[in-house]
């Protein structure tokens, strides 16, 4: 076929086509001339004039946009006096600032201004701060829309600042918001804490759960406290137990008359709950002792239980692991003495223990009275018994 004079590719055409498949490829890898050795540039040039941003320009005018917002939000932090996250964070050498929450320095409120994110020297650099006007750390002791953060239990306690009634405080150790209550009378040290400084007490905020580990429970220690108090925590639903290991001690000479027991009693809709791995031991319990006492008349009776849900509806216990006190080398008469269990049900309805497991216990894991119960834990008795 023969083509017509307007159809034919010119030189020209030839010459505009590889022009603007350059500045396509400008545009794309933002290097002049589209070369790999050519310079960084932010826009491309079009053969008819006009300008289109690179890759490059496109990045840099987004992180301009970023920087613009932040300076205009940091203005209006000054503006208004906005902390904008709470609680607040006091300077740090070495920290890596990347957001605008507020940080605290020889008692005053700065936010920052340098470019985020940074990371703070070993010394408070002014140049990088911008006090926040208008709040001081008097307005934040007498605000009560803003929260007061203290590093630790100790802190508050020998802090002679006097709040006002309701004033929240952030523990930081304790990763829990309490709130300023009248007087020091009702303190337990768990989830109300007395200052030893003035006449104040803080008691803990909650919304239907609470941790032990908000209590104060730490790897190792005790147990029996921490979850007696958080049973007593008026409108807990929820009560965790943070992933570790503890502790729970058989008093000397235990009776059948006044077995030792972690009480959960009358409670409706409860959930009793293992985060992570969870593993209580007892402690205390001995084979010659469970045999120097005779019960004739029951093989049921308890010398102690670590959790006894007594006339509970609804109830759970869940993801804990524990552990007896039976060595394994030694024997009880089992049918005619007194027993250690893991938990028991007494009463109730529609009660569960789930995902439990337990091990080396003079007794039972699971021990049911008068109730209806479902349950995926073994209903284990002791390994050496007669």
């Amino acid at each position: 076929m023969k083509m017509t004079c307007e159809n034919q590719i010119t030189t020209q055409n030839l010459i505009d086509a590889k022009a603007d498949a350059i500045t396509i490829g400008e545009i794309a890898t933002s290097k002049a001339g589209a070369a790999s050795g050519g310079a960084d540039i932010s826009t491309a040039i079009s053969r008819f004039g006009q300008s289109t941003q690179t890759m490059k320009g496109r990045s840099d005018s987004l992180n301009a946009s970023a920087d613009a917002f932040d300076a205009l939000a940091l203005q209006r932090v000054n503006e208004i006096g906005v902390i904008y996250d709470s609680p607040l964070r006091p300077w740090s050498a070495f920290l890596l600032v990347d957001d605008l929450r507020a940080h605290t320095e020889g008692g005053e409120t700065y936010i920052p201004k340098a470019t985020l994110p940074f990371t703070t020297g070993a010394t408070f650099d002014i140049n990088n701060w911008s006090l926040l006007q208008g709040i001081t750390n008097g307005d934040l002791i007498n605000d009560l829309s803003q929260t007061y953060t203290f590093a630790t239990v100790a802190a508050f306690k020998a802090s002679l600042i006097e709040f006002h009634d309701g004033k929240r405080i952030y523990l930081k150790d304790r990763c829990a918001y309490f709130s300023k209550i009248t007087g020091t009378g009702t303190a337990n040290t768990f989830n109300i804490i007395a200052s030893t400084s003035v006449n104040q007490s803080i008691e803990i905020n909650h919304r239907g759960t609470i941790s032990l580990g908000q209590l104060g429970l730490t790897e190792g220690v005790e147990i029996e406290l921490f979850m007696v108090a958080a049973l007593a925590v008026s409108g807990v639903s929820i009560i965790e137990i943070n992933e570790g290991s503890y502790v729970y001690t058989t008093k000397p000479n235990p009776a059948i008359e006044s077995p030792q027991r972690i009480e959960v009693r009358d409670k409706v809709g409860l959930l009793i709950k293992g985060i992570g791995n969870v593993q209580v031991q007892t402690t205390g319990l001995t084979a010659a002792y469970i045999n120097s006492v005779t019960d004739p008349t029951s093989s049921a009776r308890d010398f102690v239980t670590f959790l006894s849900l007594i006339a509970c509806t609804n109830c759970t216990v869940d993801n804990i692991n524990i552990i007896g006190t039976n060595d394994k080398l030694q024997k009880i008469d089992f049918f005619t003495r007194p027993r250690e269990k893991g938990v028991g049900i007494l009463g109730g309805i529609g009660n569960k223990v789930t995902n439990c497991s337990f091990d080396s216990i003079w007794g039972n894991g699971v021990c049911i009275t008068n109730t209806n119960i479902l349950y995926d834990a073994p209903f284990e008795f002791a390994v050496n018994v007669e």
